[in-house]
């Protein structure tokens, strides 16, 4: 158990394994076991280490608790940002007392909306990426459908079960948002800019097969083989990435595609021209199309 929970045990769990009271009080006198929290101890664990402060602050609020907000979206991987506080949601009767680096919520979960991850229960995808939205909060909803941890299905039945909750309308506007499946900040501030200026006819990350792989271009106009990619660094900034993005436009090219790129600097500074210039690739593909 203490393996499994990093360090970190609570008093019932100590007793049902078999350790009597006696034993319990002589470890924590000695220093061995240091307590915690009320009826929490740590035994070796690193409380500096977020991960163990996430498991210890579930394992000492209790199995019914669930990890929620921003550390609920480190837990799930949807951020490598580990939260400064780590809020739990406990049944609404529970009493519990104030501890520094915690926010208690008493509210009662949906069991749809409930996950088991690496032995802690979080909050769902969904309804972490939602939650966020509400707090106006980063709302990490590119990165969880980038790593395919939700889909648009389960946005929308999180949406609905989260009705007259507070914060629902900044939930509405974050889910309509990534309707069109952006996978990045700046694939979602183009999909906007796109909507805006009643450019049609795209879908976001749509799968491509070129010479027997599946690629996945930020946003595909099928029907006349034209691509954008949306070239931020956080995905594409590594020497890595840099030859692999040649190698692909390189087989898209040759397989028949036109490929424009943008930047996010374009995006903010230049909107106008990026519009224009999609505008008048399109214009240009279709003609050659008709003709």
């Amino acid at each position: 158990m203490l393996q499994c929970q990093q360090g970190v045990i609570r008093r019932d769990q100590a007793l049902a394994a078999g350790l009597a009271e006696s034993t319990i009080e002589s470890l924590v006198s000695s220093g061995r076991w240091i307590r915690i929290r009320p009826r929490f101890y740590s035994v070796g664990a690193d409380l500096d280490n977020p991960a163990v402060r996430t498991r210890a602050g579930w394992s000492w609020a209790g199995a019914d608790a669930i990890v929620a907000g921003a550390a609920a979206a480190w837990w799930l991987g949807l951020t490598d940002r580990p939260a400064g506080v780590v809020t739990l949601v406990v049944p609404p009767a529970r009493r519990m007392s104030r501890q520094p680096g915690f926010a208690i919520i008493r509210a009662r979960i949906h069991p749809s909306e409930r996950r088991q991850h690496d032995h802690v229960a979080v909050t769902s995808p969904a309804r972490t990426c939602l939650d966020l939205a509400r707090a106006g909060e980063p709302d990490h909803l590119e990165s969880a459908l980038r790593q395919r941890k939700l889909t648009q299905e389960q946005l929308e039945e999180s949406l609905a079960l989260g009705r007259g909750v507070h914060g629902q309308r900044r939930a509405r506007g974050a889910r309509a948002a990534v309707a069109d499946n952006p996978w990045s900040n700046p694939e979602r501030a183009a999909h906007l800019l796109f909507r805006k200026a009643r450019i049609t006819g795209w879908t976001g990350n749509s799968p491509v097969q070129v010479h027997g792989g599946i690629r996945y271009p930020d946003l595909v106009f099928e029907d006349i083989k034209l691509l954008l990619e949306i070239d931020g660094r956080e995905h594409h900034g590594s020497p890595q990435a840099f030859e692999s993005d040649r190698k692909r436009q390189n087989l898209l090219v040759e397989a028949g595609w036109s490929v424009l790129r943008f930047t996010p600097a374009q995006l903010a500074t230049d909107s106008d021209g990026v519009v224009a210039t999609v505008k008048r690739t399109i214009s240009r593909l279709r003609f050659a199309a008709a003709g």
